[in-house]
This record gives C-alpha cells, structure tokens and sequence, in this order.
C-alpha cells in the first residue's frame, strides 16, 4: 500500500481521544500532515496541523 492511500485512511480517526483527523493535507515518504480538531471533554479548543510519522511502527 503506498503512503497516500494509507494515510488517506486514516482521516476520521481520532487519536489519543484528543485530536480528530478531519482532512488530509499531504503526506510524503515519512509522514502525513492533516487538519484536525482538538477536542477536551466534547469541546472543541481549536483547529490544529497535526503531523503523523511512519518508522517501524506509527508513531503520533
């Protein structure tokens, strides 16, 4: 599976119950850049660029 595509499934996830993956921005050999909503008790906080790399293992 090339990166695009992994990383293209990954918006709607939520990660660590605190930031929203709403859209991917882009992504390359090593990570994947997406727009994404920082919620705390079922608030938003605001609207953040959270980046995801890729080694062995996703690291966040």
């Amino acid at each position: 599976m090339n990166n695009q595509l992994f990383f293209k499934m990954l918006e709607g996830q939520n990660i660590e119950n605190k930031y929203y993956l709403n859209k991917l921005l882009g992504s390359g050999g090593f990570g994947g850049v997406y727009l994404a909503d920082e919620v705390v008790k079922n608030r938003l906080i605001r609207t953040v660029a959270i980046k995801l790399i890729v080694n062995e293992k996703l690291i966040f």
